[in-house]
């Protein structure tokens, strides 16, 4: 295949910029038409696979936007780490107080790992809030996995276009343990895309569906290309942007419970659940219930810990406790 090569660009702060000529011209359309009211959704996916360096080509592309905004429309919007967000709340939060035409990439890779249901409330918020700001005329640069999660009004009504990023495999034969035999291997090189525009996008993600097949190539792209591995600001800072979302989409999956201390409060409510079932006869689930109708949240784990301790971790607590009845 001839591919269509990567150029090289600086923006107004000297930073470098690699950008395909396919893809300049989509962004230059792009720039042309906010003057008229216009804002934008491009997708970049990474063929059902990740690590593929979707999210080095939409920073370029976001940053050869952004340089080519303030140019046409002598503007002075930035373009750095601050514009790229692993969280659609975070998003949604503060992209209504960046200045207009701004360009803002949203990268999925931490809200995809969210249950099917979450995800489909992920983006019915991203659609109600791309609805609401399209005023500000921004362009979003959607990062995900896969183009055929999307809900379609996403995937083929707001969307402008879509760019898939491949990974392709070069059959090899190296000696790589040394051994003066070579072993047959195949080297994966990332920097490649297919392109497709409104109309090849659509009738990729309907026919994926017909069909029941979910493979880029079922449709001819509209066009294809080449990247370079460029980041086009600080690389370090995006990587710990990235490492504490996913930190954070961790904590929220799957929580940590805070270690239950021996404290004061978890002995009164353990002697007071043991007193109630050894003093009155007072059966586990009555006192579930009981504690449910005083509108105390108390599960049957807990309650079941509680009448089940011994005499002697009884007595411990009630060195410690004050004012409770022998």
């Amino acid at each position: 295949m001839n591919r269509i090569k990567s150029e090289w660009f600086e923006d107004e702060h000297g930073r470098k910029i690699n950008l395909s000529v396919t893809l300049q011209q989509v962004a230059d359309s792009i720039v042309y038409n906010l003057q008229n009211d216009w804002d934008y959704v491009i997708l970049v996916s990474g063929d059902r696979r990740v690590r593929t360096g979707k999210s080095v080509l939409g920073m370029n592309l976001g940053a050869y936007i952004n340089g080519r905004i303030n140019q046409m429309y002598n503007k002075t919007n930035t373009f750095d780490h601050k514009n790229i967000y692993f969280s659609s709340e975070k998003l949604i939060e503060e992209a209504e107080k960046k200045p207009s035409n701004s360009v803002i990439v949203y990268d999925e890779a931490s809200d995809s790992l969210v249950t099917n249901k979450n995800m489909t409330k992920l983006q019915n918020n991203m659609l109600q809030f791309l609805d609401e700001c399209g005023q500000l005329n921004h362009v979003f640069i959607l990062v995900l996995p896969d183009f055929f999660t999307m809900k379609e009004q996403v995937a083929v009504a707001r969307s402008e276009c879509l760019i898939n990023v491949w990974v392709e495999g070069d059959r090899i034969e190296k000696d790589i343990y040394n051994v003066g035999e070579k072993t047959k291997l195949v080297k994966f090189r990332r920097g490649f895309f297919h392109f497709y525009n409104r109309e090849a996008k659509k009738n990729l993600y309907d026919k994926a569906r017909a069909i029941k097949i979910k493979d880029y190539r079922i449709i001819k792209a509209t066009g294809h290309g080449v990247f370079q591995n460029n980041y086009p600001f600080d690389q370090e800072k995006y990587r710990e942007l990235k490492r504490q979302a996913l930190l954070s989409l961790k904590e929220r999956l799957n929580p940590s419970k805070p270690e239950e201390k021996d404290n004061k409060t978890t002995r009164l409510k353990n002697y007071a659940l043991w007193y109630l079932k050894n003093k009155y006869n007072i059966s586990g689930a009555e006192i579930q219930r009981q504690f449910q109708r005083l509108g105390l949240s108390v599960d049957q784990r807990t309650v079941q810990s509680g009448i089940s301790l011994g005499n002697d971790q009884i007595n411990a607590y009630l060195k410690t406790l004050a004012d409770i009845p022998e």
